[in-house]
Formats: structure tokens, C-alpha cells, sequence
């Protein structure tokens, strides 16, 4: 029969659950031959790529804000009001002006809802008032897990609140990560691509209400 070699350079892999799946008698991959075994080689090798990825994503994210941060300290101190203190009225009146939308702008970057929020309506897309819908299926799980966290709170079961609130919390953290992809792919997007973005930050919304729904 076909046999498949694979090779270890160094101690330490994603291979584990295969190796033990194999030791397995009757289990999948000893029965379906060496196709489907390299198959999900590959598969679990794609796999160990996602955290190292999340790592990376996390990563530059950190780089992006001290970037912005260092920036913005650099515009607001040229601009700021206190350096036209002896100045005229309208270099004042301007000078207030300016460092109030530096500010505004700022928030605006630091935030990746609010920046998804100015992309999408700077693309021409709609606003929260203007398209209210939300992905498939998201509010019949967002009425179960308020359904559960009530029924948690009212058995005083902490470690189910416990639960629920990781649960939430990576599906925010999921939420977040959909917004900044589809924001990031707003420059020749089509209309579904913002509608699918309105989507996801109306949402989000209702994700951050579960959790403070747990507070």
C-alpha cells in the first residue's frame, strides 16, 4: 500500500492530536489511507498558523496606535490654544477650533468602531439609523444568552456568569476583528461590502449590551 514519510526538524509540533488519533484502533486515520492523512496534515498546519497570526495582528495594532499617539502629540502641541495665549482673538478663536477637531479626529483613530463608522460613511455607506439590520441569526443568540445570563444572575451561579462572559467576550473580540477586515477593504468595495460592515458594527452593539448586561 502508499505510505506517507514526514519529517521532524525540531522537538515540538502541532502534531499531537493526529499522533494520538493514529493510535487510536479503527479511527479515521488508520482506515481512510495516506491521502487523507496528508490532508489533515496540511489542515493542522494551517491551523497552527492562527495564533501566531492573532500574535502578529496584535502586534502591529500596538504599532499603529503609538504611531498615532506620537503624532497626534506632535499636531496637538503646535496647535494647542495655550500657545496663542498672548495672540489675537482670531488666531485664538481659530487655535480653539483646531486642537477641538485634532481631538475629535484622535478619538476617532484610537477607536476601531469609530474609524469603521467614519470610513464607511466617508465610502458613501449607511448609517445605524438608516440600515438597522444585523447578520443572520444574531438576535435569537443574543435572546438566549440574555435569557441565560438572567437565569445565571437569578441562581446566583457565578461560574456561569463566568462563562458566559468569556463567551461574550470573544465573540466581541470576533466582532471587532470582522469590522477592522471589512473597513480595511472599504477603498473600491461594492455596496454588499458595506452593507455587510453596517451589519457587523450594528452588531456589535448588541454584543457589548450582553456585557453589560453581566457588569
Amino acid at each position: 500500500g502508499r505510505v506517507l514519510f514526514t519529517f521532524q526538524h525540531r522537538e515540538g509540533d502541532c502534531f499531537g492530536q493526529l499522533r494520538r488519533r493514529i493510535a487510536t484502533p479503527g479511527s479515521q486515520m488508520r482506515q481512510r489511507g495516506p491521502d487523507y492523512l496528508a490532508y489533515r496534515i496540511a489542515d493542522a498546519m494551517v491551523d497552527s498558523f492562527f495564533p501566531e497570526l492573532d500574535r502578529l495582528m496584535s502586534s502591529l495594532e500596538r504599532l499603529e496606535r503609538h504611531a498615532i499617539d506620537r503624532r497626534y502629540l506632535a499636531i496637538s502641541s503646535n496647535i494647542h490654544p495655550d500657545k496663542f495665549a498672548t495672540a489675537g482673538n482670531e488666531v485664538q478663536s481659530f487655535a480653539l477650533r483646531a486642537s477641538a477637531a485634532i481631538n475629535k479626529a484622535f478619538n476617532v483613530l484610537k477607536s476601531p468602531r469609530q474609524r469603521a463608522e467614519y470610513l464607511l460613511e466617508t465610502a458613501g455607506g449607511k448609517s445605524a439609523a438608516d440600515d438597522k439590520r444585523v447578520p443572520p441569526d444574531l438576535l435569537t443568540s443574543v435572546m438566549m444568552l440574555r435569557e441565560e445570563i438572567e437565569e445565571a444572575k437569578s441562581d446566583g451561579a457565578t461560574a456561569a456568569l463566568d462563562r458566559l462572559r468569556a463567551t461574550i467576550s470573544r465573540r466581541r473580540d470576533e466582532a471587532d476583528q470582522k469590522i477592522a477586515e471589512l473597513s480595511g477593504e472599504l477603498t473600491d468595495s461594492s455596496d454588499e461590502s458595506k452593507e455587510e460592515l453596517r451589519m457587523h458594527l450594528n452588531a456589535a452593539k448588541y454584543i457589548d449590551n450582553l456585557l453589560t448586561q453581566l457588569a
